[in-house]
């Protein structure tokens, strides 16, 4: 029998060190592979716009917390890449960067409606990134002095009303005009004003009635005139209704034909697109899973909406699999659709 005991005393101290209860020697602690592959790595974020702007400011308030949500803790440091309406920036996420999870990207939130209306100088497939999630959606309020002839949307399709806008490749040509167009709203547009505050100086003249306005930029900049009643929100674009301002009617709501309705969806789409982080495409899917992952958890994390909330930001999240679901809609809009809006717009 005590061949027998000798035995089972071995079992039992070989179970133990196999539980961990007996430490013969250190062992390393079970390998994260994401942990192992971001340990002193510098993760780039592409901003596909210049310092200072809305861009920057989103980007670099990101870069400063996501890091400690990312299994490694990386570095990361910001590289802006501006031009061509966002284009080249997000070009060179998607053809050049590498691959590897090491680089993200802010694209223009334009981004999938450039592939598809003024296809020329993109060379990315917007579908084929892996999103990663939104910090604040890009909502436009339609705008309208008080002193303007007409200040409703019923009055608008008999007088007329003169819209100031930047240029014609932005949201302040692109739904005036299509309203014009596919409406039969009675709008004019006036292009070249350097931007927002040139704008808002020419409708205290009188030369101008009204401006397409980013929603959270019309708060905080423009929000003495909105308290006194100067300027009148009257419509607003996104694919979903500002949780702050439901009496809105989106743009799109306003034509019951679907052909319509489809130009007017997928224009709008850039309002939900926001300002919308990105991976390359082939990015390893565990990568993409982990940096989704950290996303999420630094839009709920305490100190990154202090900040927020000290630098006056919207957060409004999306995740990346929300995100990305908006995109390839809008990526997929039939080619009809397509010729019907670029006529529009000419």
């Amino acid at each position: 029998g005590s061949s027998m005991k000798r035995f089972s005393r071995v079992a039992v101290a070989a179970a133990l060190v196999a539980a961990g209860m007996i430490v013969a020697a250190p062992r390393p602690a079970a390998a994260d592979p994401i942990a192992d592959f971001y340990d002193g790595k510098t993760v780039s974020i592409i901003v596909a716009g210049g310092v200072g702007g809305g861009f920057d400011l989103y980007a670099r308030t990101l870069s400063q917390h996501m890091s400690r949500h990312i299994p490694g803790h990386p570095n990361i440091i910001l590289q802006f890449m501006p031009g061509a309406g966002g284009v080249k920036g997000t070009n060179y996420l998607y053809g050049v960067s590498p691959r590897d999870g090491s680089t993200m990207g802010l694209p223009a939130q334009t981004v999938a409606l450039f592939q598809r209306i003024q296809p020329g100088s993109v060379r990315y497939d917007a579908a084929k990134f892996n999103w990663v999630g939104r910090m604040v959606s890009a909502t436009g309020v339609l705008v309208v002095w008080h002193g303007a002839s007409a200040t409703s949307l019923k009055d608008m399709k008999t007088k007329q009303i003169v819209w100031g806008s930047t240029g014609t490749s932005n949201d302040g040509y692109y739904f005036p005009r299509l309203m014009a167009t596919l409406l039969g709203y009675k709008f004019k547009i006036v292009t070249g004003y350097a931007g927002s505050a040139q704008i808002i100086n020419a409708m205290e003249r009188g030369e101008l009635d009204a401006y397409v306005y980013i929603w959270a930029s019309l708060k905080t900049a423009g929000a003495s005139l909105l308290a006194d009643k100067k300027l009148i929100p009257f419509a607003n674009y996104s694919t979903e209704t500002p949780h702050d301002r439901p009496d809105l009617p989106l743009v799109s709501g306003l034509t019951d034909d679907p052909d319509k309705k489809a130009i007017l969806e997928l224009f709008s789409s850039i309002a939900t697109v926001g300002r919308s982080f990105a991976l390359p495409p082939a990015v390893p899917a565990e990568r993409v899973a982990a940096m989704r992952k950290a996303f999420d958890e630094t839009m709920r994390d305490s100190a990154f909406l202090a900040d927020a909330k000290k630098r006056r930001m919207d957060i409004e999240p999306m995740t990346g699999e929300k995100v990305q679901a908006v995109i390839e809609k809008a990526v997929a809009t039939p080619q009809a659709i397509i010729e019907k809006a670029q006529a529009a717009l000419k």
